[in-house]
């Protein structure tokens, strides 16, 4: 058998099968893109936190994070910036006094809300809060009023001798 036979015969049983086996498998079988979530790992999976640190390393700013509030141990500066995610009131009360004394001093600190589920007043009774609480109710309306009509009267004002 010449060669030139042989790779033919080779060519055309490779198309005989080929062909029908690729048009079955394209009819048979469908393409699905499907999306798996996998749970954080790493320092991403118990800071929430983590996204808010890689955004600031990425603008050049020196970020450390810590499972807990130590000053001695953080060493602050007086332009630094503590972001505290524990309630202010479960903090003990040498270490809020630090923290505000550093805060006097021109650091910044960001603090988070409890949550308004754990706002109630049998809390309240077992512990007050150290860091001072914002007053609840202001009333500004008053203000607010007087200052719109004296607004107002000062526009009237310029667009009546502006006009002339």
């Amino acid at each position: 058998m010449s060669p030139r036979l042989f790779w033919s015969l080779l060519l055309g049983a490779l198309v005989l099968f080929g062909v029908p086996l690729t048009i079955l498998y394209l009819r048979t079988h469908e393409r699905v893109t499907e999306t798996v979530q996998l749970p954080p790992q790493g320092e991403a999976g118990y800071n929430p936190l983590y996204v808010l640190g890689q955004a600031l390393r990425a603008d050049g700013i020196e970020v450390h994070s810590r499972p807990r509030l130590d000053l001695q141990q953080m060493a602050l500066g007086p332009h630094d910036t503590v972001v505290l995610l524990q309630d202010s009131s479960e903090l003990p009360a040498p270490a809020a006094r630090a923290l505000l004394a550093w805060v006097d001093g021109g650091g910044h600190l960001l603090v988070r809300t409890p949550p308004p589920a754990e706002d109630d007043a049998s809390h309240e009774a077992e512990q007050a809060p150290v860091l001072p609480a914002a007053p609840r109710r202001v009333r500004r309306w008053p203000w607010l009023l007087v200052s719109a009509l004296l607004l107002a009267a000062l526009l009237s004002l310029l667009l009546w001798f502006g006009a002339r």
